[in-house]
């Protein structure tokens, strides 16, 4: 189905009020998006084609579990109700995006983030002489600066910094291309709110933004660079204590010391507190296992911390309702809010998911995904934007959009289920065998060859790619190691050597490489480059058995194909054995030819 002009312009104008609409209070954005939803599911039940098999709707809904678990497992779910349902943004909010029948995705994108831009402009406007409106009332300079600039729509100016630097990341990657005078002007306009808004981290990142701007991109290098200092000069000449002193009362000298003393007189600048709540998060954390893997729930964790903060006499407020000392501040930090909420598995699916959008926009040189989550890994250090409702329809709604753009291939869910056994397999034999074994080993080689116990060597990957490939070392080093394959009665090969072939320890260092995602627990070996090349003479199609991950142990390993290939015969068999693996895999195969291993080397 091709959409009509109407439906493109209408679904248009829905994602570009529902981004605009992020400043405002929760019913104002909540009402386009009620609207997006609603034609969104009409056009995809027009269209009749709906797929699941995307994979940041996969991640979403993942992190959407690590929350889900607790409001199935609690007694009271209403404790944990309210964040659950706020987290359903990350189930169908991809899932509607990356379904709409839109033909030119990246046409699409761009003009929804175009529109975006100028929209936040006019909000800029209106902050702007809604300021100076109270200025001439208050004769207050403070009504331009931070949390008071944005009184108007009751926001926090650390939640504008964050759309105001998405803005100006757009007006960046657009502005070489369009080098339009209105997009520059709008650029530049934002930039300027986002230093009377004042958030340090944000701050930060408008400075690297510039500096890469100018040095990687910016014709006219000087010009650029002199219109960012006078933007910098004009709010120093405007307050120069109010900037300044969101800086200076930085107090970095104790980095590790825990306040043991809190007083009416206690206080506290942004970088201190957080210190703090980092302290106590950590505590909550890791009172029992259950609480480490799953957390608190995120109906609880404000609680924990509020118990926190009176346990540690942090609470210094007078009892009354409207004086709450410290209690009521979150953690500051999204990791640790994930962390304590969710506990290790809803942390890891966060980081998975920052992982996979940064990892997609370089491989499809996305340069939206790209600087979009860089930001917000920065500014998560800082702030726990997913617990809002501001800041959860900023992460999925700008990441959602920006996928469309991008003809990802649909993922197999074989491939999914094997990647979870490998990470799950790897970190196993990491933690359980690696971690007291190597170091033994590791003193053994160290011995015998005098040389580094870590042998690293160039291997044949996935689609013919060339990674580095982790070994113990079996034998004395020599120059030849990468030119030269193993023979029988190699004299380079060491006793200790010997032994560790016989028993494929030798490969444990691979679960390393199966972590970093360049190998797998089973799949085809992988071999040198110069034998890679030698065997595709002898086979032409050799190279195609490699058509997913290398594996430490394969088809052919587990009955006994291992080790030196002397005749064709030997080497058509192994073949044969990896190119059927290729074709047909499963994770119900991966767990017998793992099995089929280690009988093998018992009987060997």
């Amino acid at each position: 189905m091709t959409l009509s002009k109407i439906q493109y312009q209408i679904i248009l104008l829905l994602s570009s009020l529902t981004l605009i609409g992020l400043p405002f209070s929760v019913k104002a954005s909540t009402s386009t998006l009620y609207l997006f939803i609603l034609f969104s599911i009409f056009l995809i039940l027009k269209s009749k084609k709906v797929s699941f098999k995307k994979r940041f709707i996969l991640l979403g809904l993942i992190f959407f579990s690590a929350y889900g678990i607790h409001f199935l497992m609690n007694e009271n779910p209403a404790q944990h109700g309210f964040e659950v349902v706020k987290k359903l943004v990350f189930v169908f909010v991809p899932f509607l995006f990356l379904n709409l029948p839109i033909k030119n995705g990246e046409k699409f994108v761009n003009q929804v983030f175009l529109y975006f831009i100028y929209g936040l402009s006019m909000i800029g406007i209106v902050l702007l002489v809604s300021a100076g409106i109270n200025y001439f009332d208050s004769k207050n300079i403070d009504v331009f600066f931070y949390h008071l600039f944005t009184n108007l729509f009751n926001g926090n100016a650390i939640y504008f910094s964050l759309l105001f630097s998405f803005s100006l990341v757009i007006s960046f990657i657009n502005y070489p291309k369009l080098q339009n005078r209105i997009l520059l002007f709008s650029g530049l306009f934002n930039a300027f709110i986002l230093l009377l808004l004042s958030s340090k981290i944000f701050i930060f990142i408008l400075v690297s933004l510039a500096l890469f701007y100018i040095i990687k991109i910016a014709r006219n290098k000087i010009k650029i660079a002199i219109v960012f200092l006078v933007l910098f000069g004009t709010i120093g000449l405007i307050n120069s204590n109010n900037f300044s002193s969101r800086f200076s009362a930085l107090d970095l000298t104790n980095f590790f010391e825990i306040k043991s003393e809190v007083n009416t007189n206690t206080s506290f600048d942004g970088f201190t507190l957080r210190k703090e709540l980092i302290h106590f998060g950590l505590e909550i954390v890791t009172s029992d296992l259950q609480t480490l893997w799953l957390g608190v729930g995120p109906g609880l964790a404000q609680n924990k911390l509020n118990d926190k903060f009176i346990e540690n006499q942090f609470y210094i407020g007078e009892g009354t309702d409207d004086d709450r000392g410290f209690l009521d501040y979150n953690f500051h930090n999204q990791y640790l809010q994930t962390f304590v909420e969710t506990g290790l598995v809803g942390l890891f699916s966060l980081v998975i998911m920052l992982i996979y959008l940064i990892r997609t926009g370089i491989k499809y040189k996305n340069n939206y995904l790209i600087f979009l989550n860089i930001i917000f890994v920065v500014s998560f250090l800082t702030e726990s934007f997913l617990s809002r409702q501001m800041g959860v329809f900023s992460f999925v709604f700008f990441n959602s959009i920006t996928l469309i753009s991008i003809k990802e291939v649909e993922f197999d869910m074989q491939f999914i289920f094997k990647r979870i056994f490998d990470i799950f397999f790897s970190v196993a034999v990491i933690i359980f065998i690696m971690s007291w074994l190597i170091p033994l080993l590791f003193i053994i080689i160290l011995i015998e060859t005098k040389s580094n116990p870590i042998f690293i060597q160039r291997r044949v990957g996935k689609y013919g790619r060339i990674f580095s490939c982790y070994k113990l070392r079996t034998m004395v080093k020599n120059k030849n190691s990468d030119l030269v394959p193993t023979s029988y009665n190699d004299h380079r090969i060491t006793k200790s050597g010997q032994f560790l072939r016989k028993y494929g320890i030798d490969e444990f260092p691979q679960f390393i490489n199966v972590l970093f995602g360049q190998m797998s627990v089973v799949g085809p070996r992988p071999l040198m480059l110069v034998e890679e090349n030698k065997f595709s003479e002898v086979i032409p199609d050799f190279t195609s058995r490699m058509n997913v991950r290398p594996g430490i142990t394969g088809l052919a390993q587990a009955y006994g194909y291992k080790g030196y290939i002397e005749t064709d015969f030997d080497l058509r068999i192994r073949y044969k054995l990896d190119k059927a693996y290729s074709i047909k895999m499963t994770l119900y195969k991966d767990i017998k030819i793992v099995i089929q291993t280690l009988k093998f080397l018992v009987r060997n």
